[in-house]
């Protein structure tokens, strides 16, 4: 059986060659960063893109969470053509219950995760700060 994460590597490999190509150097440790507030950030833009993905998927169509996917119950009141995707995110939060029972495997299900792993990420940042 083939190891399921090689065309993760692969990806991986190229991203890096990505940020060489820009950067001129590869990401090292140790570079001044801090890892974990980059993570963080990237977390946040990577809510967005899949909450984008679930309302380009589903235009027109109210997303119930938990779900594995959209239920065609009733249209979105809110239109969807150039609306901006922190809207139906900061929307979604106001309800943030919805993000604590597991969904199944579906495209709610990794955006749930993705929000839970954000949340995660600023905890471990403010308990990193608080230690000093």
């Amino acid at each position: 059986m083939a190891n399921r994460f090689a065309e993760l590597a692969k990806h991986l490999q190229q991203r890096a060659e990505l940020g060489y190509g820009r950067y001129g150097t590869y990401l090292c440790v140790s570079n001044g960063r801090n890892a974990l507030v980059d993570a963080y950030q990237e977390s946040l833009d990577q809510i967005v893109y899949l909450r984008q993905y679930l309302q380009d998927r589903y235009a027109g169509i109210e997303l119930t969470f938990p779900g594995d996917y959209a239920t065609h119950a009733e249209p979105s009141p809110i239109p969807h053509s150039g609306q901006p995707v922190l809207s139906y995110v900061l929307s979604d939060f106001m309800e943030p219950e919805q993000f604590d029972n597991p969904s199944g495997i579906g495209f709610i299900e990794v955006y749930r995760q993705a929000v839970l792993l954000a949340d995660l990420l600023r905890m471990l940042i403010e308990m990193e700060r608080a230690n000093g």
